[in-house]
C-alpha cells in the first residue's frame, strides 16, 4: 500500500514516526560515560543518516524507512563523537570517525584526537573486506567533538573541539585553525555547535572582510557565570574569519539544549521550563549582536522540569523560527512543533515510549537531529546506568514533518489556544540579570521550596537581610522581583500560594493589576482569599474602576440586543457599496467580540429565513381593478423584523470578507463560522432546484405580466398605416425564427 501523500508545504504537520532499535555491545573495558549510539545527518537535502554504534560499526540508514543502506562493521570500536560519511565517485564511500577506549588518561587524550578516514568500496550495500585496508589516521592538535563533511565543500572536512575548530582536506591534512576561546580570557566550556552554508545565512551580511562563499560556524560556550555565542566563516582555502562574539544572558547550568537555524534564530531551553528565543545579527564587521524577538515561553506537563530529569528533552531547528521539541509526558513521548517568533504550537504528535528511560541525573540525554523533511530522535537505554555490563537497546525514531519555508502571521493565526496544554499560565519575564544577586537567590529558593509556608519564610528572611539603615525603615523592593514573586504565588495551580506574602506586597502598594494574568482581583477571588480581596480593592483597584468594569459588563450584555434592534433598519434603508462597507467594518468594528454579536444576529435571521415555508401556488384567482385575472396569495408570513434574504446575504459576505482572519483568531467565533455553512447549503440546493423551473414557466409569467400591463394601460394600438398582409407576413416570419419549448404553427389560406 502506498504511503499517504505529504501535506502541502505551507502547512505544518508531524506524521507517524518510523521505529528501529540497536543493541550496542557492552564490555567491562568500555566504562566511559559515552552514548552507545551517535547520530549525524551528512547533508540536510539527502535523506540519509549516519549511525556510529559502539561495538558494532558505522551504518548509513535511509531516513524514511530506517533500513540500512550502507554498513561498515567495526566490532571493537567505541566512538567519542558522531561519525561523518561522504559518498564519492566510482561507488566509493569515505567515513570519518574518532574511536575511544577505556585506557589510561594519557592514552584516552590521544584517542580523542585521532581522526580516522576509511575509504571503502561497496558490495551490495556492505563495505567489502578487502577495501577496509585503505585507512588514514591523523592526529589533530585538539580533541574532536564534531566532524562535518559539508556538501558544498566536497574536498574539505571541518573538525570542531571544545576549544578549537580545524579545517582539513579530504586526506585530513590541516589547512586552517581558529580558537573558540577569547584571547587572554578564561576558558569557557563548550556547549553546542552548528554549521550552515554561507549563502543561506541571512544574519551574516555581505562585508568586504568576510568571504561570500563557504561555511558559517556557530558555536555556543558557557560556564557558571556567562554563556556566549561565536560565529566564524570558513572559505574554500580553509581560512577561518571571525564574524563576532556576543554574550547570552544565561548560565551553563540554566541550559538543557540549544537549537539554531541558518537565519540566526536560536532558542535555549532551561531546566525550569523557560524557553528563550534570540536573533543574531552582524550590523558591522567583527560585531555580533543579540536581540529578543519574542517573550520567553514557560512549559509545563513535561518531565524535564523535574529535578534530575533534564536529559528528557531535546530541540532541533526546522528552519526560520520553527523548532521541534521532543519531551516526555508521563509514559508518552511528545513531539511539539513550535513557531517561537509568535509563540504558537503549529503541530503535535504523541507516541508511547518504546522503552523506559533512565531516571539517573547524569543519564545520556535525548538526541534530536533534523534534515529537510525528517527528524531523527535517539532514546538512550536505561539499562546502561543501572547495570554497567548490560546491553540496553537504543531506540531510534524517524519523524516525518513538514513546515512552511518561513514563519508567517497567517500560519500562526488561530493557533493561540493550541499550545495551552503545554504552557504555564504566565511565561517567565525576568531573569537573574534583571534583579540583584540577593533577590535572584531568594527567588530561586522560593521556587524550590514549593509549599506556601516555606515560600513566606524565605521571602521575609530576604526582607530582613535587605534592610539597611534604621530599624523601622522598609526594604526596597525591585519591580522584577515583585513580578516574579506574584507569578510564583498566584500563577497556575501551584501550592506556593501564601496570603501573608500577597498582603504584605499589597500593603506596600507595589502591586498593579496588570502584574498578574487576568488581574489581581479576579485571581484572589478565585482563591477565595476575601481578606486579600478587600485589601486589593483599597490598594489596587479603586471603586471607580470597579464600577466602570460593571458598566462595561452591562454594556456587553446589551450589545447583542442593540445590534438586533438597529441592524435591520440599516440593511433596509442605507444603500451601500460593498468595498466601502468593508472599509467601514474594519474601521468601526475592529474587535472580534463585536463582530461575534453581529454574526449572532445574522445567524438568527438566516435560521428563520431558511426554515420559513416557500409558497409556490396561490390560494385562488380573482379579477383586479381592470378586470384581469391575477393570483391571490395569503398575507406575507415572513419573520417579523428580518430584512430580505438578499440584503442579509450581501451584508454577511461583506462582514466575512472584511474580518474573516480576525474571526479565525477569536475562539468564540469558531462555532458560528461552522454553523453558517450548515444553514446556507440546504438553501443553495433548494435555490438550484427552483432555478430549473425558470425556462419552463418564464414564457407564461411574461404573458401574464403583459396581460396585467395591457389591462391597466390598454393594449398597444396597431399602426394602420402598414398593410395587414405585410403585418401578418412579418409576424409569421418572426414566429418561424423563434426557438422555444412551445411553438404553435399557423396555416394561412
Amino acid at each position: 500500500m502506498s504511503a499517504p501523500a505529504p501535506p502541502l508545504p505551507h502547512t505544518a504537520s508531524i506524521r507517524t514516526p518510523s521505529f528501529s532499535s540497536y543493541a550496542p555491545h557492552r564490555s567491562s573495558k568500555h566504562t566511559l560515560p559515552t552514548p552507545p549510539v551517535y547520530v549525524s545527518v551528512p547533508h540536510a537535502s539527502v535523506p540519509l543518516v549516519t549511525l556510529a554504534v559502539r561495538g558494532d560499526g558505522v551504518h548509513v540508514l535511509d531516513l524514511e524507512t530506517l533500513h540500512t543502506a550502507i554498513s561498515h562493521p567495526l566490532a571493537s570500536a567505541a566512538f567519542s563523537c558522531p561519525a561523518a560519511t561522504r559518498t564519492t565517485h566510482a561507488n566509493g564511500i569515505q567515513m570519518y570517525h574518532v574511536r575511544r577506549h577505556g585506557l589510561s588518561r594519557g592514552s584516552q587524550s590521544r584517542r580523542a584526537r585521532e581522526v580516522r578516514l576509511e575509504r571503502s568500496k561497496l558490495s551490495g550495500g556492505v563495505v567489502s573486506v578487502k577495501s577496509q585496508q585503505k585507512k588514514t589516521t591523523a592526529l589533530i592538535s585538539h580533541p574532536v567533538s564534531y566532524i562535518y563533511t559539508p556538501e558544498d565543500f566536497s574536498e574539505r572536512v571541518i573538525l570542531v573541539g571544545p576549544n578549537d575548530i580545524t579545517v582539513t582536506d579530504a586526506q585530513l591534512k590541516e589547512l586552517g585553525k581558529a580558537s573558540l576561546q577569547i584571547p587572554d580570557g578564561p576558558v569557557v566550556p563548550f556547549l553546542k555547535h552548528f554549521v550552515f552554508p554561507r549563502k543561506s545565512c541571512t544574519f551574516v551580511p555581505s562585508q568586504e572582510a568576510i568571504p561570500e562563499e563557504g561555511i558559517v560556524s556557530v558555536a555556543f560556550m558557557g560556564d557558571k557565570d556567562v554563556a556566549r555565542v561565536l560565529a566564524h566563516v570558513i572559505d574554500r582555502e580553509g581560512s577561518i574569519q571571525s564574524v563576532g562574539v556576543s554574550p547570552i544572558p544565561l548560565k551553563q547550568t540554566d541550559i538543557i539544549d540549544i537549537s539554531c537555524s541558518a537565519s540566526g534564530f536560536f532558542s535555549v531551553l532551561t531546566p525550569s521550563g523557560h524557553w528563550y528565543s534570540f536573533q543574531l545579527s552582524s550590523p558591522k564587521p567583527s560585531t555580533l549582536s543579540l536581540r529578543t524577538p519574542s517573550e520567553p515561553l514557560r512549559l509545563k506537563n513535561l518531565t524535564f522540569t523535574a529535578t534530575g530529569r533534564a536529559h528528557e528533552a531535546a530541540l532541533a531547528s526546522l528552519g526560520s523560527s520553527h523548532v521541534l521539541l521532543a519531551g516526555v509526558a508521563s509514559t508518552e513521548l511528545v513531539l511539539l512543533l513550535w513557531d517561537l517568533q509568535y509563540g504558537v504550537l503549529l503541530a503535535s504528535h504523541t507516541v508511547p515510549l518504546p522503552a523506559p528511560l533512565s531516571t539517573e541525573p547524569h543519564a545520556p540525554p535525548l538526541a534530536l537531529i533534523a534534515s529537510s523533511a525528517h527528524a531523527l530522535l535517539v532514546l538512550p537505554p536505561a539499562a546502561e546506568l543501572e547495570r554497567p555490563t548490560a546491553a540496553g537497546r537504543t531506540s531510534i525514531l524517524a519523524v516525518p514533518f513538514s513546515v512552511p519555508p518561513r514563519a508567517t502571521l497567517a500560519a500562526a493565526l488561530g493557533r493561540a489556544e493550541a499550545g495551552a496544554k503545554w504552557l504555564a499560565s504566565r511565561p517567565g519575564k525576568y531573569g537573574h540579570t534583571d534583579m540583584s544577586a540577593a533577590a535572584w537567590k531568594a527567588l530561586k529558593n522560593m521556587r524550590n521550596a514549593g509549599a506556601g509556608a516555606d515560600v513566606a519564610h524565605i521571602f521575609f528572611e530576604y526582607l530582613k537581610d535587605a534592610k539597611s539603615g534604621e530599624e523601622d525603615e522598609k526594604p526596597a523592593l525591585e519591580h522584577a522581583f515583585v513580578n516574579e514573586v506574584l507569578a510564583l504565588v498566584l500563577g497556575g495551580e501551584g501550592t506556593a500560594y501564601s496570603p501573608k506574602v500577597v498582603r504584605y506586597l499589597l500593603e506596600r502598594r507595589v502591586v498593579s493589576s496588570g502584574m498578574v494574568e487576568g488581574g489581581v482581583l479576579p485571581v484572589l477571588a478565585a482563591r477565595q482569599d476575601w481578606e486579600s480581596v478587600m485589601l486589593s480593592l483599597q490598594m489596587v483597584a479603586p471603586e471607580e474602576r470597579t464600577n466602570r468594569r460593571e458598566r462595561d459588563a452591562g454594556r456587553r450584555r446589551r450589545s447583542r440586543a442593540s445590534v438586533a434592534a438597529r441592524l435591520p433598519r440599516a440593511l433596509r434603508v442605507l444603500p451601500h457599496d460593498p468595498a466601502m462597507l468593508r472599509i467601514a467594518l474594519r474601521r468601526r468594528l475592529p474587535d472580534a467580540a463585536d463582530l461575534v454579536c453581529v454574526l449572532e444576529v445574522l445567524d438568527g435571521w438566516l435560521a428563520r429565513l431558511c426554515t420559513a415555508d416557500v409558497r409556490l401556488l396561490p390560494e385562488g384567482v380573482a379579477k383586479d381593478a381592470h378586470g384581469v385575472l391575477v393570483p391571490v396569495y395569503p398575507p406575507a408570513s415572513d419573520p417579523a423584523g428580518v430584512p430580505p434574504p438578499e440584503k442579509v446575504l450581501a451584508f454577511l459576505q461583506s462582514v466575512l470578507d472584511a474580518s474573516f482572519l480576525a474571526l479565525l483568531a477569536h475562539a468564540p467565533a469558531h462555532a458560528l463560522l461552522r454553523t453558517l455553512p450548515t444553514r446556507l447549503e440546504p438553501a443553495l440546493v433548494h435555490a438550484g432546484e427552483m432555478e430549473l423551473l425558470r425556462g419552463t414557466l418564464q414564457p407564461f409569467a411574461r404573458a401574464h405580466a403583459k396581460a396585467v400591463v395591457d389591462g391597466a394601460q390598454g393594449a398597444p394600438k396597431t399602426d394602420t398605416r402598414v398593410d395587414w398582409r405585410r403585418r401578418k407576413k412579418s409576424a409569421h416570419e418572426q414566429a418561424g425564427m423563434a426557438v422555444g419549448l412551445y411553438q404553435v404553427e399557423e396555416l394561412v389560406l
